[in-house]
């Protein structure tokens, strides 16, 4: 039992580690000690549309990571992917984040949708969502969210930003056209 304990404590820190670097899984799972240095975090994205002329990543380093990183979390452990998105889960459903949800995706250009609790659509990808969104929320220039997540455009970026429509809804909610009688 410890050792699956100790095993999704190391899945919860690389979550945290990719939401407050919003980075893809493929490049915060490859994390070393030579990717960190001075409190920075400088990596080369492996996947983007921005490949064709790759700049690394360099960002200064979240509070709560630095704290994560000096509790003695070793972050060069490798999760794959399949691995750390059942893990994920299953920390998401033993918190009870049980909110019901409804997901849509384009399918052979058809949109389909599928609904259930919250837990169970978590995943890698999550982090970086979260990430991107966190940053917006915060205030953080559409330019340096963009600098952190590799996104070539504003479009790119908006993807991932869930809070730009709630955003949105609430500023209509309060304009005039909705608001007058």
């Amino acid at each position: 039992e410890e050792k699956i304990v100790n095993s999704l404590e190391k899945c919860r820190k690389k979550f945290l580690i990719g939401a407050l670097c919003a980075m893809r899984f493929s490049d915060y799972n490859r994390i070393e000690k030579i990717n960190l240095k001075n409190e920075t975090v400088t990596i080369m994205p492996i996947k983007g549309s921005k490949l064709r002329k790759p700049k690394p990543v360099i960002m200064p380093m979240h509070w709560i990571m630095k704290e994560i990183l000096s509790s003695g979390f070793d972050f060069t452990i490798n999760i794959t992917s399949q691995t750390f998105n059942s893990q994920i889960k299953l920390i998401c459903q033993m918190a009870e984040i049980k909110d019901e949800t409804t997901t849509y995706i384009t399918k052979g250009g058809k949109l389909t949708s599928n609904t259930g609790e919250k837990w169970q659509f978590v995943s890698s990808h999550t982090a970086r969502r979260s990430g991107a969104t966190n940053m917006y929320l915060a205030g953080m220039p559409d330019e340096l969210i963009m600098a952190c997540t590799g996104h070539a455009t504003k479009a790119q970026l908006y993807t991932y930003i869930k809070a730009e429509r709630i955003t949105t809804a609430e500023e209509l909610r309060r304009s005039p056209y909705f608001t007058s009688k």
